[in-house]
């Protein structure tokens, strides 16, 4: 168990450290494949995969990896202001420009409840 605290923890930092990029710094691409890296890696651990720790690392490497390709799509050189608004009027949420903001405020708008609706509005 001491092994997957130490990863949990690992973890825990680097999102945090994730969500304190600014939007034009966020590279999707290459977190997404770190955060695939880790759940492999987490997969492969011989601990209690039935632990409430182990659940919920799990469950929050799994909202990265729904999250991060909705970061790629957004951060398309074809995404427009008309394109900010439907998202704006989708999730409800007034936000300024994305170029001023954090991946923490992208965070959270919570898209991962409007996955496939970010996908149709980015593309």
């Amino acid at each position: 168990m001491k092994i997957l605290w130490d990863q949990i923890y690992k973890l825990e930092t680097l999102f945090a450290g994730w969500l304190d990029n600014s939007w034009s710094n966020t590279r999707p691409y290459d977190m997404e494949d770190e955060a695939k890296k880790h759940m492999k890696n987490l997969k492969e651990m011989k601990v209690d995969k039935k632990s409430a720790a182990y659940l919920g690392i799990n469950d929050e490497i799994k909202k990265w990896l729904i999250f991060l390709p909705l970061i790629a799509d957004l951060r398309d050189e074809s995404m427009r202001i008309r394109h900010w608004n439907a998202i704006r009027k989708k999730v409800g949420v007034e936000f300024d420009d994305p170029e001023k903001l954090s991946l923490k405020d992208i965070f959270a708008l919570n898209l991962n409840k409007y996955q496939e609706d970010v996908e149709e509005i980015a593309d």
